[in-house]
């Protein structure tokens, strides 16, 4: 890769940790599930203008409506409730890296891929990693935080399972973008005024910072970030572009100390050094492995 490459890797590797930060301030202006709605509201604007749908997609239909749900809605949900039920956005980041061993065993499970001691003892640093997390300090007054969180990284791994079935449906990056966030969107809204979310005194008392977040995580993320990853997907292999991803969880982490004036426990850091260093053995043996 070039230098130009892995500076642009680096950089959508720091936009994506910045979304938890931006749901973390986001949540404490909207409700979760309306932060949502407004979030995919606002890019099925952007983006309903290049949804395609072909031959391809309507057969594999199952599949594209089953994504759009599980990474759209599942993910999502999850993940801005929890952040709105926890007090920090570090702790809710690390969970999210929960979705790398589920994503393994789903694939041993539901697709025969095969995994080797090297990959299964990934798996048991990783988790091992946030079942240290789960147990900090911080979090053990916020179990339901976790719990979800863990939903949302179970949901992330099922969406990427799920995928594998859209490889030959011609459903790009970001068509499949603007179907989940026309999906996304009403399905969210049904959900906030399902529980009684209120949406006039949020609307009518939102901030600069308020519209801002809304920003950051439809413009920035959904569009810029998503987008961005997939022109680099195009001149580079995945197995090129999977290994900076354990920049993430550090960059949102720093984030969510520097911004958010979180303090890290010891806990904290020996479990979130687990996690990292068994995603990394978990990626480098399973490209191994593909090669």
């Amino acid at each position: 890769m070039t230098y130009t490459a892995i500076a642009a890797v680096l950089g959508i590797n720091l936009i994506f940790s910045g979304a938890y930060i931006a749901g973390k301030i986001g949540v404490g202006h909207f409700p979760p599930f309306m932060f949502a709605a407004i979030r995919f509201a606002l890019v099925a604007i952007v983006l309903s203008p290049f949804l395609r749908i072909n031959k391809k997609i309507l057969k594999n239909w199952v599949a594209a409506l089953a994504f759009c749900l599980t990474m759209g809605v599942g993910v999502y949900s999850t993940m801005y409730w929890a952040l709105a039920e926890s007090e920090g956005a570090s702790l809710i980041l690390m969970g999210t890296q929960f979705s790398t061993p589920v994503a393994v065993l789903l694939g041993t499970w539901f697709l025969r891929e095969s995994a080797n001691k090297a990959v299964w003892g990934g798996i048991a640093l990783t988790m091992s990693g946030v079942i240290l997390i789960g147990f900090d300090s911080a979090l053990l007054g916020y179990p339901f935080a976790f719990v979800l969180i863990l939903a949302s990284a179970t949901c992330y791994a099922a969406a990427n399972v799920i995928s594998r079935f859209l490889r030959d449906s011609s459903l790009g990056l970001i068509n499949l973008n603007a179907m989940m966030s026309v999906i996304a969107a009403p399905v969210m809204a049904l959900l906030s005024l399902a529980v009684g979310e209120p949406w006039q005194e949020p609307l009518e008392n939102a901030n600069t910072e308020a519209w801002l977040t809304v920003l950051y995580s439809a413009i920035a993320v959904s569009l810029i970030g998503h987008v961005g990853l997939f022109n680099l997907l195009r001149y580079y292999p995945v197995s090129a572009i999977m290994p900076f991803y354990v920049f993430m969880p550090i960059f949102g982490v720093l984030a969510a100390v520097l911004l958010l004036d979180e303090v890290l426990t010891l806990r904290f850091i020996a479990g979130a050094a687990l996690a990292i260093l068994g995603i990394i053995v978990i990626d480098y043996f399973r490209r191994r492995q593909a090669k």
